[in-house]
């Protein structure tokens, strides 16, 4: 059975206004890339995450960081968790980030909290961490999150998630 939809018209450019409820509805926020394809005789629109399509390789750095470091890690793209490796991972793991933390991802924050406070990422948890964005070509694409529930996060943790970001980034301006 085929969904109701809103009518709208092409303009003389080719251009058409997604309506405010589906992009309310499915998270799309000014300026995000959307992939256009045809599917038989249909235009589809599908959210793009570089993140996303490197699911694999994000699920070994998570994995490898927290080998290093015995922290949560996570990395997301600009609206949910992709990979996360640590205790928080059932907890955590493909959820939607808060926007508060989205905005902080949007603003090229690279920051360390090291002390235990109350920080909203799904939901509140009582954590330290690291946020590090992903900024590839100029353009922020997510980030790599280090939490701890125990221990303050030190210049270390910081260091290798910076280090962990660099590669990341280096992998995908190629």
């Amino acid at each position: 059975m085929k969904e109701s939809g809103i009518v709208r018209r092409v303009d003389e450019l080719g251009r058409i206004v997604i309506p405010k409820e589906i992009r309310n509805k499915l998270r799309i926020n000014s300026g995000q890339n959307l992939e256009i394809y045809i599917n038989n005789d249909n235009i589809v629109l599908s959210k793009h995450s570089i993140i996303n399509n490197i699911k694999d390789i994000s699920k070994e750095i998570v994995d490898s960081i927290n080998s290093i470091i015995h922290q949560n890690v996570l990395i997301t793209d600009l609206e949910k968790i992709v990979s996360i490796s640590g205790p928080l991972k059932k907890k955590l793991e493909n959820n939607y980030i808060d926007d508060n933390v989205v905005n902080i991802i949007l603003n090229r924050t690279q920051k360390l909290n090291s002390e235990i406070t109350n920080f909203k990422l799904v939901n509140n948890i009582n954590v330290s961490y690291i946020i590090s964005t992903i900024i590839v070509n100029g353009e922020v694409i997510g980030s790599i999150i280090c939490l701890s529930e125990n221990n303050e996060l030190t210049n270390k943790e910081y260091d290798i998630i910076k280090i962990f970001n660099m590669f990341l980034t280096k992998y995908l301006e190629y």
